[in-house]
Order: C-alpha cells, then sequence, then structure tokens
C-alpha cells in the first residue's frame, strides 16, 4: 500500500482480535451442560440479517455525505455473480459433514490448514496476483505453524495418519472451496468501482435467503416437530448469544473491507493469528495447558507475517563497515597534495552551502508543479484558470512523451508520442479545462469495444451508447498532441524546461523544491506530477512501483489509401496459451493505434533495446492474429521504426481514503497512484486529479466574494500554510478512495488478460468474457463517479 499502513495494520488487527473473539464467545454462550440453548442455524441468519441492515445504512449515509462514492450499478447480470459465493459456501458446508465421517475432529482442523497456501495458489492462479519466492514461503511457513499449535492438544497418537484415502482428498477439497470462496468474492468486490455497501448488500442478500433457505429445508427434514422457525428464531438467547450474533456481524463487514481494499492473504492471515491469539487467551484464562508448540505456532506465525509483508531490502544483511587503511609511505608522500585538494573540496562545498541557504523567492505565492506530461500540464491549466499563479518545472530541455511508468523502462521513443485512450470522466476533466472541444476536432470517436479470438472469431461487445448512465465518450488521443494543446492554454513563461527536480524539503513555513543543478525554490504549494519513478513521492515516503509481471509493445500504423476496417470500434484480441493481449483502435481515418501485451521477465526489455531486434519479436508474436478486416501482421508492417516501442509495465497499490502528501506538498497522476494501462484510466484519473486540486486550492484559499483575477491570487499568497495543508490532505483522501479501486481492477484485468499462460485457462477466460463480460449495465461504471468541478 501507498504511504503508511496504518489503516492497513488497523483493520487487519481489529479482524484478528474479532475473529478470535468470536470461538470465545460460542463457547460462553454455551448452556451449564455444555449444549446450547438455541438453535446453532439461527445465529448466522440474524447475522448476516444484521450485516444487510447495517450496510443499508451506511450506504444511505454515504449518499449524503460522498455521492461521488455512492454508486449502485443495478443489474441482473451483475447482482447473479453475488449468489456463487453462497453456493461455494453451502457446498463447503457440506464437504466439511462428509470429510468429518471419515477423518477425527483434529485430522479435519489440521487439513484445513491447507487453505492457507490453496489461497495464496488461487490468487496466482485465478487474478494472476504476483506472489514472490519469499511469499510463497511465508505463507507455507504459516500453515506449518498452524498446524505444529495443534498437533499436540488436538491429535491423539497416530490419528492423523490413520484416516482413509477418500477422507484426506474430502479434506484438500474442503481447503480448496472454503480458499475458492474468498479469492472469489475478492474478485467480484473489486470487478466494479461500485460502492463497498452496495455490493455488500447484493451479497448479505443472498446469505439471508441461503441462510433462511437452510433453516427450512431443517424444518421440514425434522417434520415440523419444533414448529416453523420463525416462531422460535431467539428462543434460548441471552447477552452472551447477542454478542456472539453482532460480533460474527461485524466480522463479516471486516473481512468485506478486506476483499475490497486488501486481498485475501490478510484474511488468511488475521485468521490464522487470531486461532493463535484464542489459543493464548484460553492458556491465560480458561486452564488450558501451555505448551512448546503452541510456542513455536505463535513464534512462526510472526516470523511468516513479517516475511510477507516486510519489503526484502529490510531484510537483507547490511554491508560490513570498510576496514581502515594504514597509510603507506607513498601516502604520506602524497598527504600534502592531497590535503590541499581537500581544503579545495571544502571550500567549494562550503560555496554550495551558502549558494542552498538561500532558496529563491521568485515562486513563493505560486503553486510549483513538477513535471510537464498529461498531470502536470493539466493541473498548470486548472490554477491557472482559478487565478492561482503558477510554474512547471520540467526536467527535459522541451516537452515530451511522459507518464504511464515510461521512465521505468522504455525503448524506442517514438517522434510523435503514443496514444492514450480518453474516456468519459477524462472529457469531462478536458471541458473542465476548456481544452476538449479542440481536441475532439483532430479525434474520431470510438462507438463500440469488442473481443475477438485469436482467429477473428468475436467473443463478446458492447455498444458505447449502450452502456448504462451515459452518454459516453471515448476516444483514442495522440500524447503530444494533448500536451501540446494544454501547453498552448498556459500564458509564455509558465513551464521551465531544464529544471528537474531532486526532490522537496517540507517546513512549516512553506515547502522548498531542490533542482538537480543545486538551486532552491521556495514555493506556496508543490505538485509531484513526475511520473511513477518520482522525486517528489520519493520525498514524501512513498515506494516506487513494482513490475507486474508484464511488458507491453506499443505502436502507431499509418495508412495513406485510409484504414482497412473504416468502423470507430476498439478491438481487442485475447492471445493463446503465450498470453499474448492485442488492442487496435483508429485514430484518424488514416492512422491506428495498437498494443500487444504479454507476460515476460523484468529484464526482457533490456534483451530489446535494438529495434530490429524488437520488431522482429513482436511479428513473432502476433502471426496469425486477425481482426475482421486485416491481419495485425500488416498492421505491423506499417508502422515506422519511430513509432514502434516497448515498455514494462508496474503499478503502487493504493489504500483508499489515505492521505499521500504532507504538508504543501502533494501529488497527483502516476506520481500518486501510478497504475498498469489494463483499464485505460492512467491518464484519465491524471486529469481527474488536476481538476479535483484546482478547485480544492481555490476553495481552500479564494473567499467568496472576491473569486478570480488578481483577488484569487492575493488570497491564495495570503492563505495559511496549515489551511491549504489541510485541503489537499482531504483531496488526497477523496483521491485515493477514487483511485485505489481503479488501480487494483486494472492490476486484476491485466494479470487475467496478459498472464493467461496455460489452455484451461484461456479456455476459462474466453468462457468468462463471452457469459459475463461487456455488460452494458456495468462496463463503464468506473468512469461515471467523479463528477467535474466548475473551474
Amino acid at each position: 500500500m501507498a504511504g503508511n499502513h496504518g489503516q492497513t495494520i488497523m483493520m487487519a488487527t481489529i479482524l484478528t482480535l474479532a475473529t478470535s473473539s468470536q470461538g470465545l464467545l460460542t463457547t460462553a454462550s454455551k448452556a451449564p451442560g455444555g449444549g446450547y440453548a438455541y438453535n446453532t442455524a439461527s445465529v448466522p441468519l440474524l447475522a448476516e440479517g444484521m450485516k444487510l441492515a447495517v450496510s443499508a445504512w451506511l450506504l444511505a449515509r454515504q449518499r449524503r455525505t460522498a455521492p461521488e462514492l455512492a454508486r449502485t450499478t443495478r443489474s441482473v447480470r451483475g447482482a447473479a455473480l453475488f449468489v456463487v459465493p453462497s453456493v461455494i459456501y453451502w457446498l463447503h458446508n457440506n464437504v466439511q459433514f462428509w470429510t468429518l465421517r471419515h477423518v477425527d475432529a483434529a485430522t479435519y482442523q489440521i487439513l484445513g490448514n491447507l487453505k492457507i497456501v490453496t489461497t495464496g495458489l488461487l490468487l496466482w492462479a485465478c487474478l494472476r496476483r504476483p506472489l514472490s519466492l519469499l511469499q510463497a514461503l511465508a505463507l507455507l511457513l504459516l500453515m506449518i505453524g498452524a498446524t505444529i499449535s495443534q498437533v499436540n492438544t488436538r491429535c491423539e497418537g497416530n490419528s492423523l495418519f490413520t484416516a482413509p484415502i477418500q477422507g484426506y482428498a474430502l479434506g484438500v477439497l474442503s481447503a480448496f472451496l472454503s480458499a475458492l470462496a474468498a479469492v472469489y468474492t475478492e474478485w467480484v468486490m473489486k470487478r466494479t468501482s461500485d460502492s463497498l455497501y452496495w455490493q455488500n448488500m447484493q451479497l448479505y442478500s443472498f446469505g439471508v435467503l441461503f441462510n433462511a433457505l437452510g433453516l427450512t429445508i431443517g424444518d421440514v427434514r425434522a417434520g415440523f416437530v419444533g414448529g416453523v422457525w420463525l416462531t422460535s428464531l431467539v428462543h434460548g438467547y441471552n447477552w452472551v448469544t447477542v454478542l456472539v450474533v453482532a460480533n460474527l456481524a461485524f466480522s463479516g463487514l471486516l473481512v468485506s473491507w478486506v476483499m475490497k481494499f486488501a486481498d485475501s492473504i490478510m484474511k488468511v492471515y488475521a485468521t490464522s493469528m487470531a486461532m493463535l491469539v484464542t489459543m493464548a487467551v484460553s492458556v491465560a484464562f480458561f486452564g488450558l495447558e501451555p505448551s512448546l508448540q503452541l510456542l513455536l505456532g505463535i513464534l512462526t506465525a510472526g516470523i511468516s507475517l513479517a516475511l510477507y509483508y516486510v519489503p526484502p531490502a529490510t531484510l537483507a544483511a547490511k554491508p560490513e563497515p570498510r576496514a581502515e587503511k594504514s597509510l603507506s609511505a607513498d601516502d604520506l608522500q602524497r598527504l600534502p597534495r592531497l590535503l590541499v585538494r581537500s581544503k579545495c573540496a571544502r571550500q567549494r562545498q562550503s560555496a554550495v552551502q551558502i549558494c542552498a541557504s538561500a532558496p529563491s523567492r521568485e515562486f513563493k505565492d505560486a503553486a510549483v508543479v513538477c513535471g510537464g506530461g498529461i498531470g502536470g500540464l493539466a493541473a498548470a491549466v486548472g490554477l491557472q484558470k482559478v487565478g492561482i499563479p503558477v510554474v512547471v518545472l520540467e526536467q527535459a530541455p522541451s516537452l515530451r512523451e511522459s507518464g504511464a511508468l515510461e521512465n521505468m523502462c522504455l525503448y524506442g521513443r517514438p517522434e510523435h508520442g503514443a496514444a492514450i485512450m480518453m474516456q468519459s470522466n477524462a472529457w469531462r476533466a478536458l471541458d473542465a479545462l476548456g481544452v476538449a472541444d479542440e481536441l475532439r476536432a483532430r479525434h474520431m470517436p470510438i462507438d463500440r469495444v469488442e473481443a475477438y479470438k485469436p482467429d477473428g472469431r468475436r467473443l463478446n461487445g458492447v455498444k458505447i451508447a449502450d452502456c448504462a448512465d451515459g452518454p459516453h465518450e471515448m476516444r483514442g488521443v495522440v500524447r503530444n498532441d494533448l500536451q501540446a494543446t494544454l501547453a498552448a492554454a498556459l500564458p509564455e513563461g509558465v513551464i521551465r524546461t531544464s529544471c528537474g527536480v531532486a526532490g522537496v524539503s517540507c517546513f512549516e513555513a512553506g515547502p522548498i523544491v531542490e533542482l538537480q543543478d543545486g538551486r532552491q525554490l521556495e514555493a506556496k504549494v508543490v505538485v509531484g506530477a513526475d511520473g511513477a519513478v518520482s522525486k517528489v513521492a520519493a520525498s514524501l515516503g512513498l515506494p516506487p512501483p513494482q513490475y507486474a509481471g508484464w511488458s507491453t509493445f506499443r505502436g502507431m500504423a499509418f495508412f495513406g489509401e485510409g484504414l482497412p476496417d473504416p468502423s470507430a470500434a476498439f478491438r481487442m484480441i485475447m492471445g493463446n496459451a503465450e498470453g499474448n493481449l492485442l488492442g487496435y483502435y483508429p485514430l484518424s481515418p488514416t492512422c491506428a493505434y495498437y498494443f500487444c501485451g504479454f507476460p515476460a521477465s523484468e529484464n526482457f526489455v533490456l534483451q530489446c533495446k535494438d529495434k530490429a531486434v524488437m520488431r522482429l519479436e513482436l511479428e513473432r508474436r502476433v502471426k496469425g492474429l486477425r481482426l475482421p478486416h486485416t491481419s495485425i501482421e500488416e498492421v505491423v508492417a506499417r508502422t515506422p521504426d519511430t513509432h514502434l516501442y516497448l515498455n514494462k509495465i508496474g503499478d503502487r497499490k493504493v489504500l483508499a481514503g489515505e492521505p499521500l502528501g504532507r504538508g504543501c506538498v502533494t501529488v497527483i497522476g502516476d506520481a500518486a497512484h501510478p497504475t498498469t494501462p489494463a483499464l485505460g484510466q492512467g491518464g484519465c484519473m491524471a486529469l481527474e486529479d488536476a481538476v479535483t486540486l484546482a478547485a480544492t486550492l481555490r476553495d481552500a484559499s479564494l473567499t467568496a466574494g472576491d473569486p478570480g483575477g488578481a483577488g484569487a491570487a492575493a488570497a491564495f499568497a495570503a492563505a495559511e500554510p496549515a489551511a491549504l495543508a489541510a485541503a489537499l490532505r482531504d483531496m488526497e483522501r477523496q483521491r485515493t478512495a477514487r483511485c485505489a479501486p481503479l488501480v487494483q481492477m486494472a492490476a486484476d484485468n491485466g494479470a487475467a488478460m496478459c498472464m493467461t499462460s496455460s489452455q484451461p485457462r484461456v479456455w476459462l477466460r474466453d468462457f468468462m468474457i463471452s457469459k459475463f463480460g461487456y455488460n452494458p449495465a456495468t462496463h463503464l461504471s468506473y468512469t461515471v463517479p467523479w463528477q467535474a468541478a466548475t473551474l
């Protein structure tokens, strides 16, 4: 997660405590004779009903306080996906019953620890979630620790090894179903940007239905001896039983947060640690005999937790300090010259320090934007539009294509830039900035999105006009054209080239920008828009993006006689078991843009520096791929070397609602939330950031009676740094809440489409696309929640 992990750690800790207390409360709810005075099947039903009611209340509250986040997609196909977890859990409960016919309880509990490993494997296999060797070993270690803690007190004699083979098979199946339910729930929660509370309502509605159905079936089997379950639903309940229901509901709500904003692995760790906490509490308060196995289990689980979540760099041994070297006779002879050189060096260092101690105050009442990419220029246009003085510091001698993780590793930068898919939210931002119509005149609209098999057969598709909550707008735009249009909207002198930023220092009086040439600049506000590998983000302590496991070729093809496919469709070819994904869309009547994503090692791009090698590799990957009116081989043949290039893909996970900046320093675009291009939202989110930033600083500094013009500049200069900093933190929380699900959706899309490395996965992917993909009710739902402020 970006920045500090405070909220993640807090939620994980609360989930661990809530899960561990569930067993203790359930034990405390027993009757004096050792049984239960109430119907235990009623507890899940009431818990599901309580979760449903709380989610409905939270959704109503969200609609009042943050309507832009209260996205609710009403679709039968979308709602049907929430039935699957209930079905899987129903199957799991039955498999549990069948398993316990063949193995004892101790063996079953130990076999249940396999869900730790199967969860990690399913995340990797189904969602293509990256899993390093260290993390895989950490999960294996957690399973071993959980098993060790149970063997001594749970397993008598050799019962673990005497069960029939079908018992072990059913135990493995039970662990698999438990992991499958968790991974599927995570996928369905993250597939859209709908409100978490709305998704919970759909999930818990089916939970109530299935639990009520289970109680009804139980009454039928019993011949209604005790009457209908509705008449005795809370019979035998006391205050402890009510706590059992409330705690189960609270734990479920926490788990849904984890599935939406974290991942299933956090749930695995919380559940395993909860088991160990329960044992420790039982030793302390309920007379459970302490054992060496319990201590070893707790220590092993703690080590596993550290191995999984602690960055590998912190586990590496620090280099040994170099031994002091004694001066030889030759050194003694050179010593006078060395001392003279040292004195000169100290004098030069002193001169630099004197220069650095007096930073320039030229921009002390202005917003300094670091980076002249799409986000930086858009932010400058927005700030200029609301009357706030602004300057853009760009490292390069002139504006060039930037963003989209290209500064991670890019070869073959084109002369005229690549293209970027601009969706509805981006066009709303461009309208707010006043440059949209100029770009619309030069770039043709996309009217539909379609998916094809490698041989050209259509899998599925959707018309843009049919998507819910329209009208929607999609156009491919040349990056350099977008940058040039934004730059032209700025007065002369706002963009300062050859001004590379080395870092930013935050002080109570205001931030200071440190340039690579040693100069320092005072600023009222600093905006880091310097790309994924951002110097400003690094100064704030944000980690660099991590490689996502795939790379992509990109190119622009030119057809002087006109495109072979006259339609305005964005077409994607779902590749074979090698994992290729190809996208193609027109930019103009004679020019088209395409990309080809594929799984590759992080060093793959280093092997393709030469354009001839790059082209041969791309031709090999697209061989045989077809669209309705042309082959991709022909498209590649129409691509000049100057417009063919390759880059690796990465992202940084963002925690929803987390602030990213410090003081009067903030970050936007790829500096704030670098993402993979698999959702087409990287540039769109940067434009959203820019408009939101301009509106935030205007509202924080300008008075209602003195908007715009020179008054806006004066109000901004007079604003207290603390007030601006508070407004920036609120903006960052709003933006991370908006962008975190999009970053995760892009990561999951890219992994599912570009990392499909076996034929069964290809068949599963194609089936899911043909049956559930391109649903008009949800296809562009992620573009809807954000609405542009009026600047």
